[in-house]
């Protein structure tokens, strides 16, 4: 077994509870936390799960108000540019309207702070990356996305693609905060396994 396959099986207990306790502190409406103190602590997570020592998932579900009717238009997830995802990832799924949506795509491609310019389409359909240059036209067309910012472009199987997975039904989120009040499942990106979300669950407190 390589170093690599081998690091991917193991779970780092202690990051782990350390994580999921600032993950705690931080979702918790009724506690004060400053903006400095937040965003340090924020990035602490974020460079724990890009390492890979918080656990083996494979998929990550993103808060997606607007990403995920772009999804089903474009099969692509757009957002700020060098953002962090962890390594290993296959699949990508959706948080929105207060639930895991029920199509899970395959990631096909990852980019990194792409320029969306008219510059950028002509560049990329010379190379013959029709996909990418027709995304960055559709979305300046639109009025989406402003000629000369950069994001990051995620690739995934489209709706009805075969390589995308396809759950029965929607995974409602049933978290609440200590007072008993509804709280998002994620605000931002969270990471699960596919055989979990594919295991028949219906709440995300499941996951």
């Amino acid at each position: 077994m390589t170093e690599r396959a081998a690091r991917s099986r193991i779970l780092w207990i202690g990051f782990a509870a350390l994580a999921e306790a600032i993950t705690q502190v931080l979702e918790d409406p009724r506690r004060l936390v400053g903006e400095q103190t937040r965003f340090l602590l924020t990035e602490l997570v974020r460079l724990y799960e890009a390492d890979g020592l918080l656990s083996a998932d494979d998929t990550v579900i993103v808060a997606a108000r607007w990403a995920w009717p772009e999804y089903q238009g474009h099969a692509t997830y757009v957002c700020q540019p060098n953002r962090t995802f962890r390594e290993g990832l296959t699949h990508f799924g959706f948080y929105a309207d207060g639930q895991i949506q029920p199509l899970i795509p395959r990631i096909q491609g990852h980019e990194i702070a792409v320029p969306f310019t008219d510059a950028e389409v002509a560049r990329r359909q010379q190379l013959g990356e029709t996909r990418t240059a027709e995304l960055i036209r559709l979305l300046l067309a639109d009025g989406s996305r402003q000629e000369g910012e950069a994001h990051d472009v995620i690739l995934l199987s489209g709706p009805d693609d075969p390589e995308t997975v396809r759950l029965p039904h929607p995974i409602r989120n049933d978290t609440v905060t200590a007072g008993g009040k509804p709280w998002a499942w994620t605000l931002g990106q969270r990471y699960t396994r596919l055989d979990k979300l594919t295991s028949g669950i219906t709440r995300t407190s499941q996951l």
